[in-house]
């Protein structure tokens, strides 16, 4: 609170000037608590604020990471595709390869 007021008033002046000091003092506490109440509410406000940051960059990261999971499950299936074309070309490249030789040995048959 604030600094104690001396008590040695004149017989007059003491009731008002007592009366004089606790209003200031409860003036200065109003203030103070004011004050306090106004601090405590920005820091409440502030601790919400960065909650929903909190909660947000997680939303973000979470979004992130599924669309990562996402691309690359699907460059995995492209990878599969791209393989599975390969040998199919590979087998279709075989095939011909036998009825070539097929019809050359059938030719020289003739």
């Amino acid at each position: 609170g604030p600094p104690p007021m001396a008590v040695d008033f004149p017989p007059v002046m003491a009731p008002e000037a007592l009366l004089l000091a606790q209003e200031e003092g409860t003036r200065y506490e109003l203030a103070r608590a004011e004050a306090e109440a106004r601090s405590g509410l920005v820091h409440l406000d502030l601790l919400e604020r960065l909650d929903t940051t909190h909660y947000l960059l997680h939303v973000h990261l979470d979004a992130a990471r599924a669309e990562t999971e996402a691309e690359a499950a699907a460059g995995l299936l492209a990878i599969r595709d791209h393989m599975g074309r390969e040998s199919e070309r590979a087998l279709i490249h075989q095939r011909l390869g036998i009825v070539q030789e097929q019809c050359r040995v059938a030719h020289e048959a003739l």
